[in-house]
């Protein structure tokens, strides 16, 4: 999918992912607040316990909780922008960027498994739709110098990277697709 008029400017949009992974965000933010109260609970209601386990007891109430917080925020923030310059894929604490004339076509394709980065971990593959890339995507720039530069790029943790390997011939939208918004990027890349 090649953009024809490369003069035309389009307004940037912003997906969402589907209402189903929006509930998940909610089940984490609830665990953790939830297992936090729990621990909270244990070290204010046990009179049989010392300080010391008190005291890791409260530390872990906070620690969760916070750990709640924070991921349910972060998985927030995930979301696919589309502009005149390309697609941004926000994830958690990482973002993919491809131009447009980088993208093949909206397809289903293999995604995740064991790479040659990753092989002490079996992870089967699967079956997933998204936009399928000609040039592989790059570790190392950041978005911005990946749009100046006009070429693909990935964003991230260090810790990432093994991760995000999957990203670099394929952009998966299997968390943004229905049927209006496959549309609509089928509309974007025209």
């Amino acid at each position: 999918m090649v953009r024809t008029d490369s003069s035309a400017l389009v307004p940037q949009k912003v997906y969402r992912q589907n209402r189903i992974w929006l509930v998940m965000h909610l089940f984490v933010l609830a665990l953790g607040l939830g297992l936090g109260i729990l621990f909270l609970v244990l070290s204010l209601r046990m009179a049989s316990i010392d300080r010391a386990s008190r005291a890791v007891l409260l530390v872990g109430a906070a620690i969760l909780a916070s750990l709640g917080i924070l991921v349910f925020l972060g998985f927030r923030r995930v979301c696919l922008v589309t502009s005149s310059q390309g697609v941004i894929l926000y994830g958690l604490g990482y973002k993919v960027y491809t131009p447009w004339d980088n993208i093949k076509e909206l397809s289903t394709d293999w995604y995740g498994g064991n790479s040659a980065y990753a092989t002490r971990f079996y992870q089967p593959r699967h079956l997933v739709e998204g936009f399928l890339l000609y040039r592989p995507a790059v570790f190392g720039l950041s978005v911005e110098e990946g749009m100046k530069r006009h070429v693909p790029v990935i964003q991230g943790m260090v810790l990432l990277a093994v991760q995000m390997s999957r990203y670099t011939h394929m952009l998966p939208l299997a968390g943004f697709l229905n049927e209006q918004t496959r549309q609509e990027l089928i509309e974007d890349a025209q």
